[in-house]
């Protein structure tokens, strides 16, 4: 891995140390540091059994030892994500993971991270717009009949969110942070959340076109 990055093909060459992030690892001490922070750690390093200062070697050693740890390369230019945002074609989803542990932050605040900080900080794209984007834009690429509308014969999916306060402050190592300006949440007519509080109703289900 080049330590300054680079261009080419393959994500470890577009990426850095710095900008690699362990999420998990058998290792619990390794889970939220970075490639380059392990590299130059010495005990860290004798934990994996190299010697010298090499991003690479620790990166390699590190998935020896435990083939299912994770990670976030972050390599993403922030022009090129608002361009995309704005882009009328584009809507807004998730493949988040489940809500434990160093899970990337979009799996508790895709959608109000987007509202808070791209729609009323940013103004990539009008309220409305933003709406539509999450709602029936997607909804009708996947054929989801009923969905992402409101009106008769829709199923009563309804998001009540306070636009001066929605948003949401997680991070990579701080993911879990609650969003905030999420006033009421209606799955198919039933409230999951009221006043800002989980009610303890579960009415997600997987859907299918």
């Amino acid at each position: 891995m080049a330590e300054s990055g680079g261009t080419g093909a393959g994500l470890w060459q577009d990426s850095t140390p710095e900008g690699v992030l362990i999420t998990a690892h058998a290792e619990p001490s390794l889970a939220g540091r970075t490639l380059a922070d392990v590299t130059a750690d010495p005990a860290a390093r004798a934990l994996m059994a190299v010697v010298e200062e090499d991003s690479w070697e620790v990166a390699c050693a590190l998935i020896a030892a435990d083939p299912a740890a994770t990670m976030v390369v972050s390599m993403m230019a922030e022009d090129d994500m608002t361009e995309i945002m704005a882009d009328p074609l584009i809507g807004l989803g998730s493949d988040n993971g489940a809500p434990v542990g160093l899970e990337h932050p979009r799996t508790w605040g895709c959608f109000p991270r987007f509202l808070g900080t791209y729609v009323r900080e940013r103004a990539v794209v009008s309220w409305e717009e933003a709406v539509r984007k999450m709602t029936s834009a997607t909804a009708d690429q996947f054929a989801l009949r009923g969905r992402g509308w409101l009106g008769p014969g829709a199923w009563a999916d309804i998001c009540v969110f306070d636009p001066g306060a929605v948003g949401h402050s997680g991070t990579y190592t701080a993911p879990s942070a609650r969003p905030s300006g999420m006033v009421h949440v209606l799955l198919e007519g039933h409230v999951v959340v009221e006043s800002g509080e989980f009610t303890g109703e579960r009415g997600g289900r997987v859907l299918r076109p």
